[in-house]
């Protein structure tokens, strides 16, 4: 975990703060090339006794509050896509990137009253999703009896 930690803070010090500031929805990461790090996946989390829910979508064109859709196709401005991975009963894991370039990761062992909520720094690449994901479903095993 820690080689990934080293290797996220490698790519956020190339990014340097711009000349402005960013704001909640600004299209900074694409959320379609994170969704095929979460396909990528897919296979090694069934394989390990995971079980992955569908990839997820939140359209922001229309009325708040937005529809959240499994289906790509049905979704013309995204602003959020994500996973919730089930760990047998035992606990579960959610992330959520935001195209505004931060995710959200929650995490919960059902014997634990513990509920972490991991800090995600800013996500800006697939490659920052790519290890903010390994994190988060490496945190739900070390969590797990």
């Amino acid at each position: 975990m820690r080689g990934h930690r080293a290797k996220l803070a490698q790519l956020r010090a190339g990014l340097g703060t711009g000349a402005g500031t960013v704001h909640a929805m600004d299209r900074i990461v694409d959320l379609d090339a994170a969704a095929a790090e979460i396909e990528q996946r897919r296979p090694d989390w069934l394989a390990n006794s995971l079980q992955p829910g569908p990839t997820t979508w939140r359209e922001s064109a229309g009325e708040w509050p937005y529809a959240i859709v499994p289906d790509r196709g049905e979704v013309r401005a995204p602003d959020s896509v994500g996973v919730f991975v089930k760990a047998q009963h035992r606990g579960e894991m959610e992330i959520v990137l935001f195209r505004g370039g931060w995710a959200d990761v929650s995490i919960a062992v059902y014997d634990d009253e513990r509920a972490p909520h991991l800090d995600t720094p800013e996500i800006r690449t697939p490659e920052a999703f790519d290890i903010a994901l390994d994190e988060a479903i490496a945190e739900l095993r070390r969590r797990l009896p």
